[in-house]
């Protein structure tokens, strides 16, 4: 007889009997000896251990609930972008260069405008797993969502569904770049905010957070809810250098890294219950496609 194991899964799976898709963290049973996965309806619970001789007849089933929407994959877009590019590189020197383009293209470097495509696809995957594994059971993430069906003017890289409502989350990666918040004026004059990374002025990428925010909040006004739902916005830096002491903010926006982000997210509390978050949840999966 196989014992199996209960235990929260550490990573996405499927249930091997009726096929229902679990997530990370959910409580599940784990099979050593054949490395799949139950839900706790077919694998049955006593004491704690399971065992596969009679699954059914350990616990009561489960009523059937609606399956969890698929979160989507990380960086996906940018990395498809990355190899459409870096394939008609590829492309246009070979015909050029018939005899000698395989030579050319092993002893020059791809323009940074292409690579930043592959840079931005290992920002967002680094920041989805860390999220993934530091938040709990309460937050739900969607990854790499159009702004809408039919748009193509952007993504975003996550939502997460909390007891206090959505956040829209901005995975930036800027590698051993400082960041900070630079403000100027006072007193007599208006105060003047500016996000600074690697000493430059990127304060335009809050326009591109702010749309984000404007396509969920569009997306939300066709939800069915008895109490508003709040939006709020986010950047997630990943292998950056943000400052070791306080978190700063820029037009209420707080510019944290992939702990920070996830702790912020655990903290949330709000009046949306579970059932209630998981409707939402499904609602933008399906009106923020992938």
């Amino acid at each position: 007889m196989n014992e199996l194991k209960l235990m929260p899964l550490r990573y996405a799976g499927t249930c091997r009997t009726c096929g229902e898709a679990l997530l990370a963290k959910t409580k599940a049973a784990y099979d050593p000896d054949t490395k799949t996965v139950l839900c706790l309806s077919c694998a049955g619970s006593e004491d704690g251990r399971l065992s596969t001789a009679t699954p059914q007849a350990l616990v009561p089933p489960i009523p059937q609930q609606a399956s969890p929407a698929s979160p989507g994959v990380a960086g996906e877009s940018l990395q498809r972008e990355y190899e459409r590019r870096s394939a008609k590189r590829e492309k246009n020197i070979r015909e050029a260069h018939p005899r000698i383009g395989g030579f050319l293209l092993a002893v020059t470097n791809e323009p940074q405008s292409t690579r930043a495509f592959a840079q931005g696809a290992i920002g967002e995957r680094k920041a989805a797993d860390r999220l993934t594994e530091l938040c709990g059971n309460s937050v739900l993430l969607l990854l790499n969502r159009k702004l809408g069906k039919g748009r193509r003017d952007g993504d975003i890289d996550v939502l997460a569904v909390t007891s206090a409502g959505v956040r829209v989350i901005d995975v930036k990666r800027y590698k051993d770049a400082a960041v900070a918040v630079r403000r100027t004026g006072g007193l007599f004059s208006p105060v003047r905010e500016q996000l600074m990374i690697a000493g430059r002025d990127r304060s335009n990428l809050l326009e591109s957070l702010n749309r984000q925010r404007e396509a969920v909040q569009a997306a939300l006004a066709t939800f069915d809810s008895p109490v508003p739902i709040a939006v709020e916005r986010g950047f997630c830096f990943v292998d950056a250098n943000l400052p070791m002491f306080g978190t700063p903010t820029i037009d209420g926006v707080p510019l944290m890294g992939p702990k920070g982000t996830a702790a912020s997210l655990n903290a949330a509390t709000g009046v949306l219950d579970r059932e209630t978050r998981d409707r939402i949840h499904r609602h933008l999966a399906e009106t923020l496609p992938p």
